[in-house]
């Protein structure tokens, strides 16, 4: 099914599949740090927000393995900003597992489509067509 702009449904999909594999890397890198090196107020809310867009984009585009997951780092995310408190042990043990969750169940994201030839051959191409024109 092609939807506006072109771009189908399940071309959409891949594409948050790819965005979800690279979100859920940086999550789990930014609580790795967290957890040696100490909790931001601020990287929390950035990892709540994180949480909560892939988790809408994974209802979008009907990715449910992770849906649920999400929705349970929201929650325990949301714990410490409505506290107004940094994570302690047991809360931010508890963001680790469920990151560690997500990265578990999240689909692997599909391949990239083959670009085709370089531009740069296509342009020599044109070039030589052009000069082949301008020597008749």
């Amino acid at each position: 099914m092609i939807e506006h702009g072109g771009v189908s449904a399940s071309d959409r999909r891949d594409a948050f599949l790819r965005y979800l594999s690279e979100r859920t890397e940086t999550i789990g890198r930014r609580v790795d740090r967290f957890l040696r090196s100490g909790w931001d107020i601020n990287g929390v809310a950035l990892l709540h927000a994180d949480a909560l867009r892939l988790r809408e984009g994974s209802e979008t585009h009907k990715v449910e393995e992770v849906q649920s997951t999400l929705v349970l780092l929201a929650e325990a995310l949301e714990v410490a900003l409505s506290r107004e408190a940094l994570p302690d042990v047991e809360l931010g043990g508890r963001v680790c597992e469920l990151v560690q969750a997500l990265s578990d169940l999240a689909p692997p994201p599909p391949e990239l489509p083959d670009p085709g030839p370089p531009l740069e051959s296509a342009m020599d191409e044109l070039t030589q067509m052009a000069n082949a024109d301008v020597a008749q």
